[in-house]
């Protein structure tokens, strides 16, 4: 059986209905797990704007790679939340089993086009079948966001 590695499934939520899958995400070997989900929560909002500033600045992530990493925002600049619950949540859950990789990629994936190619027997075109796959972590994110993976990865 082949080991999957740096592959998540990406919830998020607003606290009170908990997480729900958003995207199946592929990090690279250089990312770090814990910046990568501060950057995902930002991408959701407009760059540049107070409430990204905001996310950003009071972001608490905890949680191991090897189970999950979670993150939360509260609401209130000193952690103040409305009824007991988090503003926003989110988390990145690795999938670690070709099954679970299979049925997340159809669900929240990409679908890759197949390419036509041509038999080299018999001059036929051949289309070959397209398939899903996790979304690379750089397809998901703007500019703004991207940064602050790069720099959170240089960080260590």
């Amino acid at each position: 059986m082949t080991k999957i590695r740096n592959v998540f499934l990406y919830r998020r939520g607003n606290g009170n209905d908990g997480d729900f899958p958003r995207t199946l995400v592929k990090l690279n070997n250089k990312d770090n797990a814990y910046v990568a989900i501060r950057a995902l929560v930002a991408n959701e909002f407009i760059a540049g704007s107070a409430t990204r500033r905001f996310i950003l600045e009071n972001i608490i992530v905890t949680g191991e790679v090897e189970y999950a990493v979670h993150a939360m925002v509260d609401e209130g600049p000193n952690g103040e939340n409305a009824f007991g619950a988090s503003w926003l949540t989110a988390s990145l859950e690795p999938v670690t089993n070709q099954s679970d990789l299979d049925y997340y990629a159809v669900q929240y994936g990409k679908f890759e086009v197949g390419k036509d190619e041509i038999d080299p027997k018999t001059g036929k075109t051949i289309v070959t079948k397209g398939k899903y796959r996790p979304y690379r972590i750089r397809e998901l994110l703007d500019i703004s966001a991207i940064r602050t993976l790069r720099k959170g990865n240089k960080k260590g």
